[in-house]
């Protein structure tokens, strides 16, 4: 009987299967467009944004003033083998200008520039008083939104109420130590409580109790962080909320707009003086889409939204605005009375564009031929909401929610 002149033993550090390999190939064309709205808006200048026809105590709002309502986009593709990049930003070159702080002493005369004399407050985004404590909001152009709706393909359509779903994501997507452009990086509220760059409740010297005005939710927090125990400001905690300061300085430095920035006239200026009292902040306020199929956040595992998105001939983008009290509410996050050193809080302000708003949009044509269909996964929205008004004087209210009981919750803490 013959033996085997060999035999192969299989090693256990060896594994011979099919290569696969990729090449450093990249798209035959990558195009970039700037889209802008369909809907024309009404634009601003600077001379209207430093309008003071009737007086330093009279100034007269221009009818361009909080005229944002709605903006609507149509994405057309390149090509038919292009593919979209899923991460689309939205670009609104604004101008904030005309603000109005005062100390909730004389309500009755705090409206816009009235012809009240010197009852309306003090007028400027740079005053001593308010101490800076003035940012752009987190995300605060999709908080503005009431609705944001796209179709695709003229077919399929989604809708998004950001009112019901953006505090979550937040909660969820937080990138720590991130910060950057407002709605274009999630970057955490730490480490405050509140709207403020530092010593968080701080008071005058001596005083021993919060401002007479400053609501009654405020001054219970307050008390927690610093009580009336301690007398000197410099006793006070300094606590700053890192994406509160990012965002103030984008906001002040202008946020890449063109000459843009706090401004006096055609000259930058952060004076406190009275003289400084008609500046303005030219800004490009930033956010990506929030909606299916754009991709917003990136984290596993709650993100599998594609890179880019093939077969997307056109996009219709509709995004409908809170009214305006509303959308300026969202836009700026201003401290109250006794929440940060300021002794005066944000009344009201004027918002214009001095740009048509645009869409950064990206398209790929991709090296090799595509699959005739793609699954594409969307996330799907779910919201319950519950109004629970509290009594007077901040006391505690049982609270029942979806069948989950409460116990008796303050105001403070709603």
């Amino acid at each position: 009987m013959a033996n085997r002149m060999r035999e192969d033993v299989e090693s256990a550090y060896l594994d011979i299967t099919e290569f696969t390999g990729q090449s450093l190939t990249g798209p035959r064309d990558l195009i970039s467009r700037k889209v802008l709205c369909s809907n024309t808006q009404i634009l601003m200048s600077d001379e209207e944004a430093a309008n003071q026809a009737n007086g330093p105590a009279a100034a007269v709002r221009t009818g361009k003033a909080d005229k944002l309502q709605q903006l609507n986009f149509r994405l057309l593709s390149t090509s038919p083998g292009a593919c979209l990049n899923a991460k689309v930003e939205l670009v609104v070159p604004m101008i904030f200008h005309h603000c109005i702080a005062h100390d909730g002493s004389e309500l009755a005369n705090t409206q816009y520039y009235n012809a009240q004399g010197a009852t309306v407050g003090e007028r400027g985004f740079s005053r001593r008083a308010l101490q800076g404590q003035i940012a752009p909001r987190r995300n605060g152009l999709l908080k503005a939104c009431s609705s944001i709706t796209t179709t695709v393909n003229s077919t399929v359509s989604f809708t998004f109420r950001p009112d019901e779903g953006l505090d979550v994501m937040e909660q969820i997507f937080t990138q720590p130590g991130v910060a950057g452009q407002t709605g274009v990086y999630a970057e955490e509220e730490a480490s405050a409580w509140g709207n403020t760059d530092g010593a968080v409740g701080a008071i005058p010297h001596d005083t021993l109790d919060v401002l007479a005005n400053c609501p009654d939710g405020f001054k219970q927090i307050r008390g927690w962080y610093n009580g009336t125990d301690v007398a000197a400001n410099s006793s006070y905690a300094v606590v700053p909320n890192r994406g509160f300061i990012e965002r103030r300085a984008d906001w002040r430095s202008g946020g890449g707009a063109a000459n843009g920035g706090m401004r006096l006239g055609a000259a930058k200026s952060f004076l406190r003086a009275a003289a400084n009292a008609n500046n303005f902040i030219k800004y490009d306020y930033r956010t990506t889409l929030c909606i299916p199929p754009f991709r917003t956040f990136a984290k596993d595992i709650y993100c599998r939204t594609p890179t880019f998105i093939p077969y997307c001939d056109s996009v219709d983008l509709q995004l409908s605005f809170k009214p305006a009290a509303q959308v300026k509410a969202a836009l700026l996050q201003c401290a109250s009375l006794s929440e940060g050193r300021n002794t005066t809080m944000v009344q009201d302000y004027g918002i214009g564009l001095y740009a048509q708003p645009y869409l950064k949009v990206e398209w790929v044509v991709p090296p090799v031929s595509l699959r005739p269909s793609y699954t594409l996964p969307c996330w799907r929205n779910q919201s319950y909401t519950q109004n629970v008004t509290f009594p007077v004087g901040d006391a505690a209210k049982h609270v029942t929610f979806q069948g989950i009981s409460r116990s008796p919750l303050a105001c403070a803490l709603a």
